[in-house]
């Protein structure tokens, strides 16, 4: 009787290791997106809500808003999904970050803050998109040209823009991320574990 040698018997038990790993890191994904409270559930005094709150009470002008919207999008960067959702079904928020984007006259910084928050909100979360591109298309946001207005400002803006249209990308083909993006389906339900 033979025994394999010890390094045949490794990779196995490597790739065993590794999808254990794997098994585990899923598992401990979707126990926290069960744990993450409604926006309903969130206290008023929590930071992320104050953090919101604050942000949504910043005229175009202000000298905090860049900063605030740049500590939410540091938030929303690489967050699961039901964080994403936590962020923009704070009230008026997705509007607010889109109304930003369509400013008649945004300032330079503008743009790219308000882009890269958009992107990191929807990365990998279809839902999410759906949701942008419904308020995209309210009559009430930019007298009813919001989607225009989005269209032309992504083209006249391209390197402000170039995150965002990255992360549409890479929502619409999660698979060529498969350790983020086809885990995010997953917990959205969309994909198989």
């Amino acid at each position: 009787s033979h025994s394999p040698p010890a390094s045949a018997a490794a990779p196995s038990a490597s790739a065993g290791a590794a999808a254990a790993s794997e098994m585990a890191s899923e598992l401990a994904l979707a126990e926290a997106a069960a744990a993450m409270p409604t926006p309903e559930e969130v206290p008023a005094g929590c930071l992320l809500h104050m953090l919101l709150s604050l942000l949504l009470q910043q005229p175009p002008t202000s000298l905090y808003l860049l900063g605030l919207a740049s500590c939410v999008h540091k938030w929303v960067q690489a967050s699961a999904p039901a964080e994403q959702r936590l962020v923009a079904s704070h009230p008026g928020f997705v509007r607010f970050v889109l109304e930003r984007l369509l400013d008649p006259e945004p300032t330079e910084p503008q743009l790219q803050v308000f882009f890269d928050l958009l992107a990191e909100l929807i990365k990998f979360n279809p839902p999410l998109m759906t949701t942008v591109q419904d308020a995209l298309l309210d009559s009430s946001l930019a007298g009813g040209a919001a989607s225009d207005l989005f269209i032309s400002r992504l083209l006249d803006h391209p390197v402000d823009a170039s995150i965002l249209v990255q992360c549409i990308a890479l929502t619409l083909a999660p698979e060529a991320s498969p350790l983020r993006g086809m885990r995010a389906l997953a917990s959205l339900g969309l994909a198989p574990p």
